[in-house]
């Protein structure tokens, strides 16, 4: 078991442990497994073997030295280097837990449950950090059978705290992941400006921004004037959730944050998904969209 976690406190997360895992392994098929090999490739191309050269190979792919030593001419064929780097990148500061029921953290854990478990079944790295203002809990990207478990576990005994920094975390994936890498980036996005940041990550690492869905009826009570305190200032309000323009207002407030998400996402060459209680379908659309982009 990882150090980052403390057993005794693992064992009281272990039925919802067993649930996520479970919900994992039913969501999973041969199909979605074909998918994410053909969505997400490898990183680069290796040597795979010399063989004689036959009309239409490319003339920079021959080996002179080998071609001189037979007598005859001979290229290198390559292949592509499956295995993937797989980066999720969680948002565990205080507003990950607002909301009702913690909506952000049952998507959260879901969704990095499965991607954990679709790279174990490839045999690709998958690593974790947490952030808030600060990052939090690490796990070097690994293939080992019990990877997918430790990031699963490290994630549910997470304490929400602090603000979001986008920017610093992206800053921390630039600067300590030099492998080219398949980033998953969790969080509301609510947070100062990281437009910068993230061009300079996805210039380097392939980044796909997961945004938990922010439907209101899974924010605010559907009547009822009730007090809310920011979990991450401290700031305390009055809202009348029965009154309809008041609820107007914030739901038009959620689509100007997703399009403008949205609008940074694609400026930057990133991708962005909305996840709701089944990520799976957010997962599957992503995965079509980049297959008929290779086709």
């Amino acid at each position: 078991m990882s150090s980052l976690i403390d057993s005794d406190i693992l064992a009281r997360f272990e039925p919802q442990l067993k649930r996520i895992r479970l919900k994992t392994r039913r969501s999973l098929d041969s199909d979605l497994i074909g998918n994410y090999r053909s969505a997400f490739r490898g990183t680069g191309l290796s040597f795979a073997e010399l063989r004689e050269y036959t009309p239409g190979d490319e003339i920079k792919r021959i080996d002179w030295r080998a071609t001189a030593r037979a007598g005859k001419v001979y290229v290198k064929s390559f292949e592509e280097e499956r295995q993937l780097s797989v980066i999720l990148a969680v948002d565990t500061s205080a507003s990950s837990a607002a909301g009702l029921g913690s909506s952000f953290l049952t998507q959260t854990l879901t969704f990095a449950s499965l991607i954990a478990t679709l790279s174990a079944l490839n045999n690709d790295l998958c690593g974790l950090i947490t952030f808030s203002d600060t990052i939090g809990a690490t796990l070097t990207p690994s293939n080992r059978r019990s990877q997918s478990r430790k990031i699963i576990s490290t994630l549910v005994t997470q304490k929400p705290a602090g603000k979001t920094d986008i920017a610093a975390a992206l800053l921390h994936i630039r600067q300590h992941f030099r492998r080219k890498s398949l980033v998953f980036l969790l969080s509301d996005f609510c947070a100062p400006a990281f437009d910068e940041a993230l061009r300079s990550v996805a210039l380097h690492h392939d980044l796909v921004l997961v945004l938990p869905s922010q439907r209101l009826d899974l924010i605010l009570p559907q009547r009822g004037i009730v007090s809310f305190r920011d979990p991450e200032t401290g700031q305390e309000f009055l809202i009348d959730c029965t009154h309809k323009k008041t609820r107007l207002a914030l739901e038009k407030k959620i689509h100007q944050h997703h399009e403008a998400l949205r609008q940074q996402a694609r400026a930057a060459g990133a991708d962005l998904i909305e996840i709701s209680d089944d990520p799976l379908r957010s997962l599957n659309e992503l995965m079509d969209r980049r297959g008929r982009r290779v086709r």
